[in-house]
């Protein structure tokens, strides 16, 4: 049984009291979502909630094999601990491990035909083309090789210029 968490309430996953309206906790006190819906933007006083950019040495490279560390905050949204530094192949891998099986782009394929001037509806869902995370992830990793067999290096880059499409 889900209830739903007030800006105050406290329960296991929120040990402070929340600023956030929404978050649905069960009765046992183990909330459906570890991070909440705030009822508006987050405007903290602590300094330790920004990143502090007089501490960096260097705050743009122009090499293109140069690294730049994530910046963090010392708390708050911005930092290691709410947000902890990744990459979008890590997020795409851990998608693909926990919802595998589960639609992550779908596009309407084959597009019927528009016939005298009239756009006919769109097919039904399970009619389009889908890829699922799982597939996704198997793609992307599978044009990443291409393009090492093809000569590119790390930090180099490609870029496509087309309309909005899963294989893009």
């Amino acid at each position: 049984q889900l209830s739903v968490k007030r800006a105050g309430d406290v329960c296991a996953h929120h040990p402070r009291p929340s600023r956030a309206m929404g978050v649905a906790c069960s009765s046992e006190g183990a909330c459906a979502s570890k991070v909440g819906v705030l009822d508006r933007a987050p405007s903290p006083a602590a300094r330790e909630t920004y990143v502090d950019y007089t501490k960096v040495d260097k705050k743009h490279f122009c090499t293109p094999d140069a690294e730049m560390p994530p910046r963090l905050a010392l708390e708050g949204p911005a930092s290691d601990g709410q947000t902890p530094p990744t990459t979008l192949i890590a997020l795409l891998a851990a998608a693909a491990a926990k919802q595998g099986g589960k639609a992550a782009l779908l596009v309407e394929r084959p597009v019927p035909d528009i016939a005298d001037g009239v756009v006919p509806p769109a097919l039904p869902r399970e009619a389009w083309t889908t890829w699922t995370w799982a597939d996704y992830l198997r793609d992307v990793r599978s044009v990443a090789k291409a393009f090492i067999g093809l000569g590119m290096q790390p930090f180099q880059s490609v870029n496509c210029w087309g309309f909005n499409s899963p294989e893009w």
